[in-house]
């Protein structure tokens, strides 16, 4: 668990829940990442926005794959304040000649006052250089000045130099430029008054002041309660004031003041007054003495139990209010929320004065009322250990999810059941009851317990699984072959088929039943008492196609057929042969006797023309 780029003030542990990280002013955004059981949840991870300056306080828990919850690892981000720092850290006056001019006093980062006595008249314009004490402040106003207000002569010209520190603050100092003015040179306290940020006056010279302050006396030490968050110094007096003002005591408990007032002229100072104002020490109280929601108790409260958890319905109104009271220190986390549907986390923190953080964790399940199962499956194994992939189903029920008696006939030899199903609302309730149990008696009873998501409800199923014969409706066939010839034979295949020569005239057929009690016959050639397993002759295999049907009878007299389609092929036909050939030797004696005819008269026709 880790803030990207801001380690924790201390090493990372599993089994320690509280960290601490300090992160810049400038810094308004933070990333939180973590790892866990690859099958676990994490909840709070992420990236944190709009940081508020001091402590940001965030929870971050794991959820196993069974649904544990951890314990909170509680991360408080502390964001530094801006710096209020917008001393100088020096201040020069140069003339147009680079040469530096003097102030009537020396400077000093907190006096925020100067005067400058000009003797030339031909000043009409300096450079003034200044720098911050802290880089992330800035100075307005150096550079080239131009003194104006000149009047026969006679001029006084107040240049100031602003500077802001980071938070925004500013201070002014100032430059007072004369020639021929005379300054008064009093510098004497008239009023003064330490106001708290309770508006009580805590040393003054205000008659309702618990001290009274007296010039004669230059050192004083107050003590004011620890929620006081800043001090006033309020002065008046002739001459300029240096030292007073706001304070804030910040992660301190000691603010000081050093207040003296300088005359106009800068060469008289009055005493230096010293005033420490000690805030008490922080109260470590950070428990709650109650927690409401809705504006009743939580249930078995204590306020030494950090973490609650509740379900409501969905048919109840999802804008809650939640309420604390604290026995000390500052509560936060309360107020009206919007439940989302699903589980609902609320951390409500103490934090006690002296800046230890306890929190509460408030969990609202807001869910549905639902306790009623979707399915409901059971399957029955013959086998010494449970066989799924063998076992029967036994669906001959008809399942209503607000029906909770149910009887469940299973066969004689079964020795296991298995018993499945589903909840209406999947997300949240829980089912107990689901599972493999072996049947020893002619009846046993299992029940099916479901518990709505809001816990409100809690519905149970009865399952009487009964032992009774139950016919098979198994009509399948173990084995089919036949005497001299390949057949693969597939029990889910109810097709077959088989050449044979022209002089076969019959197939000796084997046959068995998958199921004991099923009985086996060949369609035309039954013979006597069907039974499990047969082995026939079937005879008067005629030229050309021939179907062979088995027939296999269930126990439950349900009915399957398997085709085993024979073709026999033709004989050979002798007296055609003979005829055939007889006809192609007359054929060919034909042909010959044209021929020699032929000849002959060709011969006679030779020999007369030669007698002619």
């Amino acid at each position: 668990l880790e803030v990207v780029d801001y380690p924790f003030t201390e090493v990372f542990d599993a089994n320690r829940y509280n960290y601490q990280v300090n992160v810049p002013y400038q810094v308004d955004m933070i990333e939180i990442i973590g790892e866990a059981h690859p099958k676990a949840l994490i909840y709070g991870l992420g990236t944190k926005r709009d940081l508020n300056v001091g402590s940001n306080i965030f929870v971050v828990y794991v959820v196993s794959e069974s649904g544990a919850r951890s314990l909170n690892y509680q991360i408080e981000v502390i964001r530094e304040e801006p710096s209020d720092d917008a001393t100088l850290k020096f201040l020069h006056v140069y003339d147009a000649n680079g040469n530096l001019i003097e102030f009537t006093s020396s400077f000093v980062s907190t006096t925020y006052d100067y005067i400058v006595y000009l003797d030339s008249q031909n000043i009409m314009s300096v450079n003034i250089d200044a720098k911050p004490n802290d880089p992330k402040a800035q100075v307005f106003n150096t550079g080239n000045q131009l003194l104006e207000g000149l009047i026969d002569g006679k001029y006084h010209t107040i240049i100031s130099i602003p500077v802001m520190a980071e938070s925004g603050k500013v201070l002014k100092y100032t430059i007072s430029f004369y020639r021929e003015i005379k300054l008064e040179d009093i510098a004497e306290i008239e009023e003064l008054n330490l106001y708290g940020s309770d508006n009580v006056i805590y040393i003054g010279t205000d008659l309702l002041s618990k001290v009274q302050f007296d010039k004669s006396n230059t050192g004083y030490t107050i003590t004011v309660p620890y929620d006081i968050s800043t001090m006033n110094l309020q002065v008046k007096a002739r001459g300029i004031v240096y030292g007073d003002g706001i304070k804030a005591f910040g992660n301190s408990n000691l603010i000081v003041y050093s207040v003296y007032v300088k005359s106009l002229s800068q060469i008289n100072q009055s005493d230096v007054y010293t005033i420490h104002v000690i805030r008490e020490e922080a109260l470590t109280e950070n428990k709650l003495s109650s927690l409401t929601l809705n504006g009743v108790n939580v249930p078995n409260f204590n306020p030494d139990i950090n973490s609650y958890e509740m379900s409501l319905p969905f048919t109840q109104n999802p804008i809650i209010q939640i309420g604390a009271t604290a026995f000390g220190g500052t509560i936060t986390g309360i107020g009206t929320f919007e439940l989302k549907s699903g589980k609902n986390v609320f951390p409500v923190t103490v934090r006690a004065q002296n800046g230890e953080i306890n929190t509460y964790t408030l969990t609202i399940n807001y869910v549905d009322s639902n306790a009623l199962l979707e399915s409901l499956h059971i399957k029955g194994s013959d086998k010494d250990v449970y066989d799924d992939s063998t076992a029967k189903l036994y669906d001959d029920f008809i399942f209503n999810p607000e029906a909770f008696e149910y009887i469940i006939k299973i066969d004689t030899n079964i020795k296991y059941v298995r018993i499945t199903g589903a909840a209406q609302d999947t997300v949240g309730a829980q089912v107990v009851g689901f599972g493999t149990y072996k049947v020893e008696n002619t009846e046993e009873k299992v029940y099916i317990y479901v518990r709505s998501a809001d816990g409100l409800i809690t519905n149970v199923y009865t399952l009487r699984i009964v032992k009774e014969h139950i016919p098979s409706n198994n009509a399948q066939l173990a084995s089919l072959s036949v005497g001299g010839y390949e057949l693969t034979f597939d029990k889910n295949t109810y097709q077959y088929y088989l050449s044979v020569k022209g002089d076969v005239n019959d197939l000796l057929v084997y046959a068995s039943a998958l199921h004991p009690n099923a009985k086996v016959s060949i369609v035309d050639y039954e013979h006597g008492t069907p039974s499990q397993e047969i082995q026939v002759k079937v005879d008067g295999i005629e030229q050309g196609k021939n179907v062979i049907l088995i027939k296999v009878v269930a126990e439950d007299g349900t009915e399957t057929y398997y085709r085993l389609h024979v073709v026999k092929e033709a004989q050979p036909d002798y007296l055609l042969t003979v005829l055939l050939i007889a006809v192609i030797l007359l054929w060919v004696s034909t042909v010959v006797f044209f021929l020699i005819k032929q000849s002959r008269q060709k011969k006679d026709d030779r020999r007369n023309r030669m007698i002619i």
